[in-house]
């Protein structure tokens, strides 16, 4: 999880700890500690795999305290958004997100279900941390894609190990329609070890 903020800032999570947070750091353009951030105490371990959305927020999976896992979304100064909340805690693990420019996420990594819905280790959650029912990626991954970019027409590229996706063959590289279905007109094979 490394960003650079369009005024210059950068945002990024580290092993560790900062003071109150679980390992979240906004640095300034010259690489100094910017002392307006400070981590939410609350927080008791992120994931590497960062997005800031649009209004230069933090958005990421980890635990709280009580050993809880679900989504966080920080405030520019680094406070929990506590109005943002996924209900994303039935999951076992999310490896990757990718933020589309609507500012809706598509999340992947290994679970079953968020807010009681089920979602076979993909999903697309609205800004408002609700799920968004016309994204369905049917029985999803064989194994969790390693990253995922979003094309300017919307579509998704997941690269990973993986070998199927919703039941269909693939080489490690799909394209996923903006309703979650495979783009059957995108074939690549990959035959290393991504």
């Amino acid at each position: 999880g490394l960003h650079v903020l369009p005024d210059g800032k950068i945002y990024f999570v580290a092993m560790g700890s900062t003071a109150g947070g679980a390992g979240e750091y906004r640095l300034n353009s010259d690489g100094t500690l910017d002392s307006a951030y400070v981590g939410d105490p609350s927080i008791a371990a992120s994931s590497f795999k960062v997005s800031v959305d649009g209004a230069g927020r933090m958005v990421f999976f980890g635990s709280d305290l009580q050993g809880s896992y679900r989504f966080f979304r920080l405030s520019t100064s680094g406070s929990n958004d506590i109005s943002f909340d996924p209900k994303a805690r039935d999951f076992a693990s999310v490896s990757v997100a990718a933020r589309q420019p609507d500012g809706k996420y598509i999340v992947a990594g290994e679970f079953d279900r968020i807010n009681n819905v089920n979602r076979q280790g993909i999903a697309r959650i609205s800004a408002d941390g609700t799920i968004d029912a016309s994204f369905d990626g049917g029985t999803g991954f064989s194994s969790p894609p390693r990253e995922m970019v979003v094309q300017a027409d919307g579509k998704l590229l997941a690269i990973g190990d993986f070998t199927t996706f919703d039941g269909a063959t693939v080489s490690r590289l799909v394209r996923i329609n903006g309703d979650g279905t495979r783009d059957t007109g995108f074939n690549v094979t990959i035959t290393q070890s991504i």
